[in-house]
């Protein structure tokens, strides 16, 4: 029964709405995280499932890249776009939390 499930999974049509919906939910992230109302001192809800939806979508990458090997995965240009833009997310996600934190040490002091 499992087995099946799993079989399920990786049916390419499955794999591709996923994938599909994914995008989706990334790019909905992505424009409610510019549009909504932020302060300064902590992430906005909306912030954090964004940065959980890359950290997963670059794990997808990174699994990818380690079934089709380095060379072969970076020779699809929407491979390379795709880790650009995790990782811009991510980088901005680190930025976003070490200011908060640096903010409380600030507000502390």
């Amino acid at each position: 029964s499992a087995a099946r499930h799993m079989n399920f999974i990786f049916i390419p049509f499955i794999c591709f709405v996923t994938d599909i919906l994914n995008y989706l939910i990334l790019l909905g992230l992505t424009i409610s995280t510019c549009v909504c109302s932020k302060t300064i001192e902590y992430p906005h809800i909306l912030e954090v499932t964004l940065w959980c939806c890359a950290a997963s979508r670059a794990f997808i990458e990174i699994d990818q890249m380690w079934q089709n090997g380095l060379t072969r995965y970076l020779s699809n240009m929407w491979n390379v776009l795709e880790i650009f833009s995790c990782t811009l997310i991510l980088m901005a996600a680190i930025f976003r939390i070490s200011v908060c934190l640096t903010l409380d040490e600030t507000v502390d002091n």
